[in-house]
């Protein structure tokens, strides 16, 4: 038995990184839900969003403003997520600011669901209290591998949980096609939501209207993945930008969007994400 402890706190203490821990990933997703403090800037959209902002390089631009960022796997834009938008906002601020990810998905009925964010607010009280305050310490108790130990070799997908609302992600090797035939199966599953994009726009001029800044833009992928969203959904951009400035919106244009780095072909690498956030919030300051 003192062989058997001696051995466990020896591998817990030389494990390496689990950043694919799914006790943090379960602790990541109730800490955004139901405990982060109130936001000036809050970033709005799916998992392009909630894997492709980082706060804390707004935070480069707006120190004085705490960033969070509020995207869910396919995750729609509509009244749920405005309603749960609007609960994260820090009116006491004088600086109040929504920035939508608007990808093609997110305005389709599938994505109306927002399945991933109703899930978390409607998790049971002491499953969020356990998924909070015990996962963190069990973290050790996970299972590894043996080829865990082999720090050379790489590990598939690498992902680093942030208290702010960032999923930092990559994979290896890289495949910026990966994505292409999944994402035409789901979406020719679904639709354009008239309803979502109604909802946005009623949002947006609401907002507005009441002293908050609204912005949106869409996020960076591959050419070939965007392609494929306006063919089979059938999504007109501009359209869409046009409308969303006429309710009071202001929309962001990213110059060389296809010059991002996609480990997927639908999710920015880490670093671009960075990029993709600090250009984003320069354009904000301006």
């Amino acid at each position: 038995m003192i062989m058997a402890l001696l051995l466990s706190v020896l591998v817990a203490t030389t494990r390496p990184e689990k950043d694919h821990s799914n006790f943090m990933h379960d602790w990541f997703w109730v800490n955004k839900t139901h405990f982060l403090a109130k936001g000036s800037i809050l970033f709005v959209g799916d998992s392009r969003t909630y894997r492709g902002i980082s706060p804390a390089s707004v935070n480069e631009i707006f120190p004085d403003y705490k960033t969070l960022n509020l995207g869910y796997s396919s995750g729609g834009l509509n009244t749920a997520a405005f309603e749960f938008a609007a609960k994260q906002l820090d009116t006491t601020s004088n600086f109040n600011v929504i920035v939508l990810g608007v990808s093609p998905y997110s305005l389709t009925e599938e994505a109306r669901k927002n399945e991933h964010l109703l899930q978390e607010l409607q998790r049971p009280t002491a499953e969020i209290m356990e998924r909070k305050y015990v996962n963190p310490y069990l973290t050790i108790f996970e299972p590894i591998k043996i080829v865990d130990y082999q720090s050379k070799d790489p590990i598939n997908y690498f992902r680093i949980f942030h208290d702010d609302g960032w999923v930092e992600s990559y994979k290896e090797p890289y495949d910026d096609e990966e994505a292409l035939v999944p994402y035409r199966t789901s979406l020719k599953a679904t639709q354009l939501s008239e309803t979502s994009m109604n909802e946005t726009m009623d949002f947006v001029e609401k907002a507005s209207n009441n002293g908050i800044k609204i912005y949106a833009f869409r996020p960076p992928t591959t050419q070939k993945m965007e392609a494929l969203e306006n063919e089979v959904l059938g999504f007109d951009e501009k359209a869409f930008q046009k409308s969303f400035e006429n309710r009071g919106g202001i929309w962001i244009e990213i110059p060389d969007r296809y010059s991002f780095t996609s480990y997927d072909g639908s999710h920015l690498h880490f670093d671009s994400a960075k990029k993709l956030s600090n250009y984003l919030a320069k354009r904000i300051n301006e």
